[in-house]
């Protein structure tokens, strides 16, 4: 199953309403990851702490107690 062309397999026999209620959700679905990653095209970090730590030049930095950095115990 490729991420861009995913695949469903439905067992059993679904009525028209089963049928019915399976795409609206189905396209719901896709209608809101198109959404997502339209909002989020040009973005690099997702996450708001790590771009400003990015920003700040908070980024652990090699050398004895380093660990103690990363662990906020300055």
């Amino acid at each position: 199953m490729h991420p861009d062309n995913p695949e469903l397999v439905v067992k059993g026999t679904l009525d028209a309403e089963e049928t019915a209620a399976l795409t609206a959700v189905l396209q719901a679905v896709a209608v809101q990851a198109e959404q997502h990653r339209r909002e989020n095209a040009g973005r690099t970090d997702r996450d708001r702490t790590l771009d400003r730590r990015r920003r700040l030049g908070l980024w652990a930095r090699p050398g004895s107690g380093s660990w103690k950095h990363a662990a906020g115990q300055r």
